[in-house]
């Protein structure tokens, strides 16, 4: 032998104890064995061979049978799967029907599961009900195709093989755990340890000698809670069979709780923990013998000493014995993922030798081998659970995450846990705060009011100031991150300061911001700090809208992701704005795990592509209550992770937080509703009991009265509403006195009994008095909707989550309320001036319990939705021209998260390892999926795709659905349907189909109602009540009725079909413009007026003052009074007409208000076939702020051709307020073709964009026009005879002449 060195000095002798020929001998044996069965596969069942077989015989019934099985595996694996891939799935699954019986059980269930992943058990048995009767009727041809294979019993294998481990050099005293990963370095060093390296207390008992565990455990389980579907061998195969699949931990803790029950929560978590000591083959049967016990009485025990792992023996082995050595193990891993699919299908002499030579290799394991990478030391980032989660005992968040003081109660009706709130404090360095008095006198300004800055804004202060570096804080709720912001904005103005001016003409500031709600306390908080500097902050939303001068005033925009979206998607127009912004910060940025999460995505590409090609900086800042993979969301935004990325964990909370997670049982729905009520009630009293006050949030306004009402009789009933009481505080009677004065006379009956609510629904007085006598303390509980966790900041010590499903209109479904709601929720518990703890609780149906445990212990990874919206967000940005071309496109998707999230789990969208191995960065897979998105885009007609260069252009229609955020399907149904002579009823049918409305589903609590509103329908519905089309189009009109909607379902489709519809109708109107199509435009626009203004356009065009009685409204219709005949009346005269004679002056102001304009044309011909059209426009009506803005009224003019039914001219116009008031005419000057003097009759039509019933139209006739010849005739020329240069008096002037005589025509100038 010869001496080395390795493993800390210890110098050992190498000595060869390992046969290469029988390990070559064995290669080559499972290298034929996998030849065999590659051929077995080739000659097994093909599909295509079936098909054509069927076809040819004709059989309608069994094609009928082939397309329904194609259609079920289709919804199975997936819409966005591939034909070939749906195909080779119904191979795959019929190949695995042939090993099972008749009738699908349990067990064979799991393994379709186990090979499939999570697939419908009721679409399962139809597939194998589809192949038994293929079998029927074609059972030659089944028989001939499938070959069945022996069962092999339900055993572990390799159960009868003896074995002694191989001697090895005994070592006292034991070493420490070695690591269970196999190293592969260029050094070639193989060691030879003992095959068990495990020293926790779990992995002794599962040794080879213990090996019925599993069966032990079961049975203690089955004993407790007997199983009615499942024998206790069934349970433990079962069991078993799930461990040793293929499928992720997190799906295996998935199927063990559906499986085991929440009960078995240890018993699941030691099972994850010792998966793979498990799953390995230890020698011996893990199951139980015929007498149900576990059969390890005779076996023998082998014990040997542990050998240390720095020094062991070693082999050092050829290039060539390497690479014999790479590919056993690469056949090992194939056969053990072969034999864990389909376990029963093996041959048992197969698995002997696999089980043999997997002892033989065991031994062979390096003794020194490397630990996991760890995480980066990371100098902001304070995560306790960063070291867990690097331990074999994290449990996917579960187990370790738990804390130890956790406590769990079981009540009658309920199961609750309680966590405590941390104990353990920040660092000690973290203690510095910053005092606001050594700031700058700019810092100063915008904190004034404030002493020092807290803990973590303190932390952030030197980069968020002082730099430019992009950041991510990931903080927890009510921690500060608000004036995190606020620093990096001050840092933004203090870089405009010139000469002590601020320029505010150069910057802009985006603060993005997921609700409305938000953004509007958002503008309110910004405002208040940045108006000592002069800083103006506006909200931008779907609801506050900004003209072009107020956008160029203001510094900060407070928008929605949609929005800004939709804005940076022009190309024209507010680009310019896009080029301003230098600093664009994104709230709650953990957004992107959710369905609005590619909007992010979007806007962070579009901004990190923008500073790379305007060269310009703009700095990304992400603010996050919670950020499981916090460092992938920090490459997203190109933050340096060791300068900007700031996360900090639950121990700089203001207010440390007790939660409480409450499952309610039930035997059925009105039981659990019953039982939620009453763990309400009694969460609300512990802590009124305690003194504190309560904030109880439902998800509906209707649930906020039956829930105090709810709480107040159980109180009553019970005997203690007195403690609720809060007659004795001295401000009772101040809101008493409030109250009484309300219309809603439940706040005054519930506010005696110390109860209240507070929704949107309220009058904006009642909720000021309401969160008024909260904040005084007169009020205990306030049972409130989400929005006053939004909008308002009034925390209490204790906030309940009564349910966690609400009505979500744009999925036509209930849904679970996601983790942003109720960390937002969560961060009211607390009362930071009064508290020094804070109480949140959740009470959800037990079935949902274990979901927001996880939720809110565990944190799953946040994944990229980027590709559910690839192709709307392509041709955004095509249609913006950032990507012309396949490469340019493959550039900008490698700035999105999904690109991060892809090269870290590549899996989850779609990406094996073997297409990873043949494209290592990706190229090729984004190549595809651009070029699919391409594809399907030119279909719609949206671009223009050439395959041959790979080039991308846009179109109008693309431009439009960009502009109007209109999905593919819907630009693809317009494709097909729109046509030049739609009437109203089409158009509202049309609109109905839209992709937009596609999820909305026909509840059956509201088939009644519906069907009531459908007989009060203005246009007929297309569909009635039966279909979804139909709903949404007897929404549309019932909304512009203004009709009264009870239920509550129903009311939220409602408001979800108006607000798109009238987006999508004016994509419509924009489609008909373009295309040229006046009468369809003219009813697009029509009802869009009607959508915003909610009135019919046979109904007075009054209605839209909102200052006439509808009484008066109704009576001014039945008198059919136009605004016309109005305008020529008197006052007094409308008044009497009315019965009510001062009710005249305000109808007759109403009515000179009304938009009304008067046209002019002049036509001058150009050409024969161009004329000129001057237009006057007079404005005959006085302008008012308060109905007319303060600068323009918008208007469309275009040029209509009423033979061919055709827009020659279409233009967008505004009317200016100051020609208005100076009652001063406006121009415009345009050129039409002229097609047919003779036949032709042009129409100027002027609508308003905003008023209904404001029109007015102007005939062109050019029959008398004049029109200059097509062909002029030429000009004579006079008879002139050519002059010399001498007839130029000047001697001097003759030199410039190269010539002697001039031309005729110089010498008419020469002779002038």
């Amino acid at each position: 032998g010869i001496n080395a060195e390795y493993g800390g000095g210890v110098s050992v002798e190498l000595e060869e104890d390992y046969d290469f020929h029988l390990r070559q001998k064995k290669f080559l044996e499972l290298e034929k064995r996998e030849h065999n069965v590659h051929n077995k596969k080739e000659n097994s069942f093909n599909w295509n061979a079936l098909s054509a077989y069927v076809k040819e015989t004709n059989n309608k019934a069994l094609q009928t049978c082939l397309r329904d099985v194609l259609y079920k595996m289709k919804s199975m694996v997936g819409d966005t799967c591939s034909g070939e891939h749906v195909i080779n799935s119904v191979e795959e699954m019929f190949t695995l029907f042939a090993t099972f019986d008749q009738d699908l059980d349990w067990r064979e269930i799991t393994r379709v599961k186990d090979k499939f992943g999570h697939v419908d058990e009721a679409t399962l048995r139809s597939v194998h009900q589809s192949y038994m009767h293929l079998c029927e009727e074609l059972p030659e041809f089944f028989s001939d195709e499938v070959d069945e294979e022996e069962v092999v019993p339900s055993t572990m294998f390799g159960s009868k093989i003896k074995f002694r481990p191989a001697e090895v050099v005994k070592f006292s005293p034991p070493s420490d755990e070695e690591s269970e990963e196999e190293e592969e370095g260029d050094v070639g060093v193989i060691a030879a340890t003992e095959n068990a390296t495990r020293n926790n207390a779990v992995a002794q008992q599962l040794r080879p000698e213990n090996a019925g565990w599993l069966t032990m455990k079961c049975r203690e389980l089955y004993e407790k809670e007997p199983q009615p579907d499942l024998s206790l061998e069934e349970l433990t195969s079962a069991l078993y069979n799930h461990i040793s699949s293929q499928n992720s931990n997190e799906q295996l803790q998935d199927m063990m709780f559906g499986l085991l029950g929440f009960e078995a929560f240890d018993l699941i978590a030691e099972i994850l923990a010792n998966r793979r000591v498990i799953r390995e083959p230890s020698g011996f049967d893990i199951f139980s013998d015929d007498s149900g016990r576990s059969n390890t009485t005779n076996v023998p025990h082998f014990k040997q000493e542990r050998a240390p792992t720095i020094a062991a023996q070693v082999n050092i082995l050829t290039e060539k014995e390497k690479i014999w050595m790479k590919q056993l193990r690469k056949e090992e891993r194939k056969l053990k993922k072969e034999a864990a699919t389909n376990f029963r299908a093996f041959d048992p002499e197969m698995l002997r030798e696999q089980r043999e030579y997997a002892l033989m290799t065991a031994n062979l394991m390096p003794a020194l081998q490397p630990r996991a990478a760890s995480q980066p030391d990371l100098p902001y980032v304070f995560d306790v659970r960063q070291n867990i989660k690097q331990t074999a005992a994290f449990i996917l968040g579960a187990k370790i995450t738990l804390p130890a003081d956790c406590v769990n109660h079981s009540k009658p009706g309920y199961e609750e846990y309680t966590f405590p709130p941390t104990k353990v404090t920040p660092p000690e360095w973290t203690n510095n705060f910053i005092q606001v008095k050594d700031m700058d006198n700019i810092g100063q300004i915008a904190f004034r009011g404030l002493k020092q800055l807290n803990r973590i804004q303190s932390v952030v202060y030197e980069t968020a100031y002082n730099t430019n570096e992009n950041l991510l804080i990931s903080a927890p709720t009510g921690a500060g991150k608000t004036n995190v912001a606020l620093l990096t904005v001050i840092r933004l103005v203090k870089t405009y300061l010139e000469n002590g001016v601020l320029q505010r003409n150069k910057f802009k500031i985006v603060y993005v911001t997921p609700m409305k709600a938000l953004a509007a306390e958002m503008t309110k908080t910004f405002g208040k700090r940045l108006q000592g500097l002069g800083i103006i902050v506006k909200e931008l939303t779907g609801d506050m809208q900004l003209t072009k001068a107020e956008i160029q005033q203001t510094q900060m925009l407070i928008v929605t992701p949609e929005k800004w979206d939709v804005v940076t998607r022009k190309s024209t127009g507010d680009t310019g704005l896009s080029q301003l912004v230098r600093l664009l910060i994104i709230d709650e940025v953990h957004l992107l795990h959710e369905d609005r999460g590619s909007v992010i995505e979007t806007l962070v590409a579009r901004t990190l592509r923008q500073v790379e090609t305007s060269q310009q900086m703009i700095r990304i800042v992400g603010l996050s209550a919670t950020l499981p993979n916090y460092i992938d969301v920090a490459t997203f935004l190109k933050v340096n992770l060791h300068k900007g990325l700031f996360y900090f964990d639950s121990r700089f909370r203001p207010v440390p937080l007790e939660q409480t997670f409450v499952g309610v049982r039930g035997t059925n729905k009105f039981k659990t509703r019953e039982n939620m009520d009453v763990a309400c009630y009694e969460k609300v009293l512990e802590s009124i009991k305690k003194g504190n006050q309560v904030l109880v949030f439902v998800h509906t306004r209707n649930g906020t009265l039956k829930t105090a009402e709810r709480m107040r009789e159980i109180a009553q009933t019970e005997g203690e509403l007195e403690l609720f009481s809060c007659v004795e505080h001295d401000k009772y009677q101040q809101g008493l006195k409030q109250l009484s004065r309300s219309s809603q006379k439940k706040l005054n009956f519930l506010y005696r009994d110390g109860f209240s609510i507070h929704h949107a629904g309220l009058p904006r007085a009642d909720r000021n008095v309401v969160e008024n006598m909260f904040s005084l303390g007169t009020i205990k509980v306030l049972v409130c909707t989400a929005t006053l966790a939004w909008g308002v900041n009034l925390p209490a010590h204790t906030v309940v989550i009564k349910g966690t499903e609400y009505y979500d209109a744009s999925k036509g479904e209930f849904v679970d309320i996601g983790i942003l709601d109720v960390l937002q929720i969560f961060g009211r518990a607390g009362r930071p001036q009064f508290d020094t703890s804070g109480h949140g609780i959740i009470i959800t149906p037990h079935d949902k319990l274990h979901k927001y445990l996880m939720l809110l212990t565990q944190q799953h990874p946040i994944e990229s939705q980027f590709i559910k919206s690839l192709e709307d967000n392509m041709n955004a940005e095509i249609c913006l021209g950032t990507v012309g071309s396949l490469e340019e496109a493959i550039g900008w998707i490698k700035y999105s998260y999904l690109w991060v999230r892809m090269q870290k789990n590549p899996l989850l969208y779609g990406i094996t390892q073997k297409m990873r191995e043949k494209d290592p960065d990706l190229h090729h897979y984004l190549a595809d999926l651009i070029k699919k998105a391409a594809l399907l885009l030119d279909k719609c007609r949206m671009i223009r795709y050439n395959r041959d260069t790979e080039l991308f252009s846009a179109t109008d229609l693309g431009r439009t659905a960009s502009h109007f955020y209109i999905k593919h399907p819907t630009i693809e149904h317009f494709n097909s349907t729109f046509k030049p002579n739609l009437v109203e009823s089409e158009i509202l049918n049309c609109v109905s189909q839209a992709d937009e409305f596609s999820q909305l589903k026909i509840q059956e609590e509201e088939s009644v109602e519906l069907s009531e509103l459908y007989h009060s329908k203005q246009f007929e519905v297309k569909g009635g009540t039966e279909n979804v089309y139909g709903k949404v189009n007897i929404l549309l009109q019932t909304y512009i009725s203004q009709l009264h909607i009870q239920s509550f379902s129903l009311l939220s489709d409602t408001l979800y079909v108006a607000q798109n519809g009238s987006r999508i109708i004016r994509a419509m109107f924009d489609i008909a413009v373009h295309n040229g199509y006046p009468a369809v435009a003219s009813k697009l626009l029509s009802l869009c007026k009607m959508l915003n203004h909610r009135i019919w356009a046979a109904d007075t065009p009054l209605r839209q003052f909102n200052v006439i009685p509808p009484q008066k409204l109704d009576m001014i219709e039945r008198l059919k009074l136009t605004i016309d005949k109005m305008r020529d009346m008197p006052a007094r005269e409308i008044g009497h007409m009315l019965h009510h004679v001062n009710m005249g002056d305000k109808i007759k102001q109403c009515v000179n208000h009304f938009p009304c304009v008067a046209l002019d044309c002049v036509v001058q011909p150009v050409t024969a076939t161009v004329i000129k059209i001057e237009l006057t426009i007079t404005a005959q009506f006085e302008w008012n702020d308060r109905w007319h803005g303060k600068v323009s009224e918008p208007w469309w003019i275009w040029v209509e051709d009423t033979n061919n039914d055709h827009m020659y001219h279409s233009e967008y116009f505004s009317l200016q307020k100051i020609h208005v008031v100076n009652q001063e005419s406006q121009k415009l000057v345009f050129s039409i073709p002229l097609i047919d003097q003779d036949n032709t009759a042009y129409i100027v039509r002027m609508i308003s964009d905003s008023w209904i019933g404001a029109e007015a139209t102007e005939v062109i006739s050019v029959k008398g026009v004049i029109l200059p010849q097509d062909h002029l005739p030429h000009t004579q020329l006079l008879d002139l005879q050519p002059l010399p240069v001498s007839v130029i008096p000047n001697p001097e002037y003759h030199t410039y002449f190269p010539f002697g005589h001039f031309n005729p025509v110089l010498c008419v100038d020469t002779t002038a």
